[in-house]
């Protein structure tokens, strides 16, 4: 990672958060020997108070992707108002900030801060989904290569897909492949893959549902096709909207 390859993610976090599996340092100098000249060091700064700690606290503490990818990174809590926020963040960091909560990332040395100059994203989520891929981001910067597991999963869910004998069960596994391979590098080619797939197929759905629509006129052969729609579908946004047809169908 260079000097000045740093991220900015609007965050919170409390101090229960270490469910998570994540270890703070209370001070630089704590989070550099953590880093041990190989880590990125991801600097929080919270203050009390945030309605948004607890959702994050959750999401945390419940995805085992950053739970996995925590140890990669060497962790540096800062609290607004200790002598380490206005000693050592605000000049440091304070530029990069508009306030709490903020996670942002420096080089094993605790060097600057310029999320800038790296191009990556700013973000304001307490969505794993859009947290992961950019921890991925700043480790790649890091240089530290993606998992064999990653890649494996990645593997498996695909061959998942492949078997699977249901447009529903099709996207459960193309979207399993994207949770375990987005934000890779190399696996973009996958990604691409996976998300060409989920839309094809809601696409297909999605015409299936307006070919009922327009040429099943009785009100049982319209639900017939709108339930094996919704069992084909299930867990998609096609099977809730046969679902809702189903409703507005005049009882039995």
């Amino acid at each position: 990672m260079s000097g000045r390859a740093f991220l900015l993610l609007a965050l919170l976090l409390l101090p229960g958060v270490a469910e998570a599996g994540i270890e703070w340092s209370k001070s630089l100098d704590g989070a550099k020997k953590a880093a041990a000249e190989k880590k990125p060091i991801a600097v929080l700064l919270r203050q009390k108070g945030c309605p948004l700690s607890a959702e994050l606290l959750k999401n945390l503490a419940g995805d085992d992707r950053i739970a996995a990818l925590a140890p990669s990174f060497a962790w540096l809590s800062v609290s607004v108002g200790t002598d380490e926020y206005k000693d050592w963040f605000v000049p440091t960091c304070g530029g990069n900030v508009e306030g709490t909560p903020s996670l942002l990332f420096l080089n094993p040395k605790g060097e600057n801060a310029d999320p800038e100059y790296a191009g990556l994203p700013t973000l304001s989520t307490a969505d794993p989904d859009e947290i992961v891929p950019v921890l991925r981001e700043v480790l790649q910067r890091a240089k530290q290569e993606e998992p064999a597991k990653d890649k494996e999963a990645v593997a498996a869910a695909i061959g998942k897909a492949n078997a699977a004998r249901t447009p529903g069960e099709k996207v459960a596994a193309w979207r399993e492949a994207l949770r375990a391979g987005d934000g890779w590098r190399g696996e973009e080619p996958a990604m691409e893959e996976a998300r060409a797939a989920i839309r094809a197929i809601l696409q297909e759905g999605g015409a299936e549902m307006l070919r009922i629509l327009r040429e099943v006129r009785d009100v049982g052969g319209q639900r017939k096709a709108y339930e094996a729609v919704r069992e084909s579908y299930a867990g998609t946004s096609i099977a809730d909207w046969a679902a809702d047809e189903i409703a507005r169908l005049p009882k039995k």
